[in-house]
């Protein structure tokens, strides 16, 4: 036992010179080299005809994949693409999840995963009438180009469903 509390004392005794000669020593904290910077794609308006045609393509493919047969969901889907014309855009910075939680939860997860902020995204909503639930565009840049979803498929698609297509940067 007595052995023991001589190599403690003598273990601490050493410790305070191994911390004053590492507070000697120069620290050298270095920038991150900068990476060579592309120019962000500028976000096409909430009414732009690529936007709107690349959507109508988008929403034909989720439809294709996602078939039902119920005259309902048929009825819904066609109306969906008929009324694709009109989208106002919506500031982000005035959502709250109470508004609509699904929403949300896509800026959410853009932010955290992709780091993207909300001075880089655009949320366009459509202004078709007598629909309980407007389809929202989510706009943002990713590496490739920028990413749309489509949100708020309607009543009958899975809940937080969503149909995504690039739009490839111009290089």
């Amino acid at each position: 036992m007595l052995y023991r509390f001589i190599a403690a004392l003598c273990f601490l005794s050493l410790l305070p010179v191994s911390v004053a000669a590492a507070e000697d020593e120069a620290v050298i904290i270095a920038a991150p080299q900068e990476q060579a910077s592309v120019e962000p794609q500028a976000l096409p308006a909430c009414n732009d005809t690529n936007l709107v045609a690349g959507l109508h393509q988008a929403l034909k493919d989720y439809y294709a994949a996602n078939t039902d047969t119920s005259l309902i969901e048929q009825r819904y889907r066609r109306l969906m693409l008929q009324n694709l014309a009109h989208f106002e855009e919506v500031p982000i910075k005035n959502l709250t999840p109470k508004d609509n939680y699904l929403l949300a939860d896509h800026i959410i997860m853009a932010k955290i995963n992709l780091g993207v902020t909300e001075a880089e995204m655009r949320l366009c909503r459509n202004l078709a009438q007598g629909k309980e639930t407007p389809l929202y565009l989510l706009i943002y840049p990713v590496e490739k180009g920028l990413m749309v979803e489509a949100l708020n498929l309607g009543g009958l698609a899975k809940k937080g469903d969503s149909a995504a297509f690039l739009i490839p940067s111009r290089q």
